[in-house]
């Protein structure tokens, strides 16, 4: 089954800051608000050198996250998603360079980044509790590595011992959590 775009939303910051993106009408899925995102990115601010920072974001969607991250001069974002239209559309639209990114469409399960990451921004939908334990399973990062989790606020996760948390925070229904890998 496709998923269907026609919600849009606007990067929020950046050298695309106002670029419109197309965002799933899809039931299962849920856009991230403007103000988490600015949200994330504040908590991340001062705790990357952004342009030698790569990032993998997963369950994507419409890339929300990673298209922000390339807006404000992330070195490089593979997007993974089971469904891949909507990302690789507005990476298109806007004009990126495909050298800084990379699209997979592929199941989380077994997934293996080409290169190593250092940031790993995870959005599933919020209902998917056991995509969430799947997600913090994988041995994607390294000693260093954050971990941003979007969730439902009142979501219970389970945080791995190789994983401390840096900060929490909730907005409206949604709640943040960032995470550093030991």
């Amino acid at each position: 089954m496709r998923r269907q775009s026609q919600i849009t939303s606007c990067i929020t910051g950046g050298k695309y800051k106002g670029q419109k993106l197309e965002l799933s009408v899809d039931s299962n899925v849920r856009p991230t608000k403007n103000r988490v995102l600015q949200a994330g990115f504040n908590m991340l601010g001062s705790r990357l050198v952004w342009d030698k920072v790569k990032m993998l974001d997963v369950c994507c969607g419409s890339g929300q996250w990673g298209i922000e991250a390339l807006s404000r001069g992330i070195k490089h974002v593979t997007f993974v998603d089971l469904e891949t239209d909507i990302v690789e559309k507005n990476l298109k639209t806007i004009g990126i360079d495909k050298p800084d990114y990379e699209v997979f469409q592929k199941s989380i399960i077994g997934f293996n980044p080409l290169d190593s990451v250092d940031l790993i921004v995870a959005d599933p939908p919020y209902d998917e509790v056991e995509i969430y334990e799947n997600i913090l399973n994988q041995s994607w990062g390294k000693s260093g590595t954050l971990w941003l989790l979007e969730c439902r606020k009142t979501t219970d996760i389970i945080v791995p011992k190789w994983l401390e948390e840096e900060k929490f925070a909730n907005y409206g229904k949604s709640s943040l959590t960032l995470l550093r890998q030991l």
